[in-house]
């Protein structure tokens, strides 16, 4: 895993991020709704769909620089590696952090997704060990919401996905998920590409 030191003076939209990134009010959030289908197919054969939609997720993330970005210590690093937090409930009842890697197939994706969670859940500890950016989601699964937002603070760089039950329609499985995001890395021309590419990455999504 490579993690470089970037120029903040390079970036595209230089002038953007000096103005937002110490901003007291930065975030901003999109949300819009995703046919999911096809991952209900997989989600019939005995996959957890919250697994399949934060792999896709992360699928779709990688194909945009913004998100491998990485600002710690008034630094701003590139990543090549982009990991996810989530939150799991120990024995304890309480909420822990887990972190899921990415990989190139979704079997090790899924199969380091429940392993991480188990452990979390297990030793009601949370494990968070990313070296490179990050990305976070939480789910509230017990009812369809139109948009699910969880604020954040000035200090939170990273991108928040979060969604609720998804809904079905005749024969159509569809997904609302919000994205909150710093400002001072995105506009709205990248956060459009993000749900451009993760319902492509929905649609063309298989299991090798």
């Amino acid at each position: 895993m490579s993690k470089q030191i970037i120029n903040i003076e390079n970036l595209d939209r230089v002038d953007m991020f000096k103005k937002f990134i110490n901003y007291p009010q930065p975030i901003g959030s999109a949300t819009a709704t995703l046919n999911i289908n096809k991952l209900m197919k997989f989600k019939k054969r005995g996959h957890k769909l919250n697994s399949l939609i934060n792999y896709c997720i992360l699928k779709a993330c990688y194909r945009i620089k913004e998100f491998h970005y990485l600002y710690d210590k008034n630094t701003l690093y590139y990543c090549d590696k982009i990991s996810m937090f989530g939150v799991v409930k120990g024995k304890d009842e309480k909420l822990y952090l887990s972190t899921w890697n990415y990989y190139d197939n979704y079997i090790d994706f899924e199969n380091n997704y429940k392993d991480t969670n188990k452990k979390v859940h297990d030793t009601n500890k949370s494990i968070v060990t990313s070296d490179g950016a990050i990305v976070s989601s939480s789910t509230v699964i017990q009812f369809p919401f139109d948009n699910l937002i969880i604020n954040m603070g000035e200090d939170i760089k990273h991108s928040y996905f979060t969604w609720g039950a998804y809904k079905k329609k005749f024969i159509k499985y569809e997904q609302p998920i919000t994205i909150r995001f710093h400002h001072a890395f995105f506009d709205g021309e990248q956060i459009g590409l993000f749900f451009k590419y993760l319902q492509e990455e929905i649609k063309n999504f298989k299991i090798k």
